[in-house]
């Protein structure tokens, strides 16, 4: 029972983690970083050393709760509804997909991502927090798809 509370807990400071990085909180993002790893090193990772099947289930399964709970605090928390992935080896579309989120001022992270024949592409994740984003977004996908036609 008690690696599930530590289970949550990594969980739930991991949420944390990414809440702060996503509004550039920097040392609060680093201090959850530093406590997520502590309870990850000194409690997780010594169950995951006994290879019991038992306690990988319940890790599973509080790792799940743990998802759960850290959903709710997001959603309370970072005013962020939804985040759009959007991913493509064209990467004129995906840069002048970057300027119109710039432009309208819809977070997102943009990164290099591989696709499952190891193609390069580039991949954006749009923080949307409103309807009307998401149709900024939706609007400005569909222009590129006419474009390429």
């Amino acid at each position: 029972m008690m690696i599930g509370i530590f289970c949550v807990s990594q969980t739930i400071l991991s949420t944390f983690r990414n809440i702060f990085t996503i509004k550039k909180r920097y040392i609060l993002s680093g201090i959850f970083c530093t406590l997520e790893n502590i309870v990850y090193y000194l409690f997780v990772s010594n169950a995951i050393v006994e290879r019991d099947y038992k306690t990988f289930v319940v890790m599973s399964i509080f790792y799940g709760v743990g998802t759960s709970i850290g959903i709710i605090i997001n959603k309370k928390m970072s005013g962020l509804h939804e985040a759009l992935i959007i991913t493509s080896k064209n990467v004129d579309d995906i840069l002048t997909l970057k300027e119109c989120l710039k432009d309208n001022k819809i977070k997102f992270i943009l990164t290099d991502s591989y696709s499952t024949k190891d193609e390069k592409n580039l991949t954006i994740i749009a923080f949307v927090e409103s309807k009307k984003q998401k149709e900024i977004i939706e609007n400005q996908q569909t222009k590129l798809l006419i474009e390429l036609l």
